[in-house]
């Protein structure tokens, strides 16, 4: 199940996304699984969380789409504690879904759980490039 999409604005490697996501959610690292492409290979069944991440243009160089198997995770881990922990912890500012229909709309978090209302370019969005405007 899909936990959150959430876009990067730098490159990340795939050992330092899985090492910070093991720490938020607190499961071993080898329970994380940081991957390009999600294929029809077999996923391992030790992995509780599966992250693939994407090269993305535009502001945001990174696509990041992180699936939970484990339901409990679900509850030690919301958007609102987890998003600003990953931002802090790998120097990072992300954009995530604000929950409303306007797929131009997001919030854009930073360190220190600081969230703002941002808007994309219709345009450039349509070129798969996320623009802040």
């Amino acid at each position: 199940m899909i936990w959150q999409d959430i876009l990067v604005d730098k490159n990340l490697d795939f050992q330092n996304i899985a090492l910070e996501l093991a720490k938020i959610f607190e499961v071993n690292l080898s329970e994380v699984l940081v991957l390009e492409e999600i294929t029809d290979t077999p996923i391992p069944q030790n992995i509780a969380i599966l992250c693939q991440a994407q090269a993305t243009l535009g502001d945001f160089k990174m696509l990041l789409s992180i699936y939970i198997h484990e339901q409990t995770l679900f509850k030690k881990c919301t958007i609102t504690n987890c998003i600003p922990k990953f931002c802090d912890s790998l120097e990072c500012v992300c954009l995530v879904s604000d929950g409303s229909i306007n797929p131009y709309t997001m919030l854009l978090v930073t360190g220190n759980a600081e969230w703002k209302s941002v808007s994309l370019s219709p345009s450039e969005l349509e070129e798969n490039r996320y623009i802040l405007v």
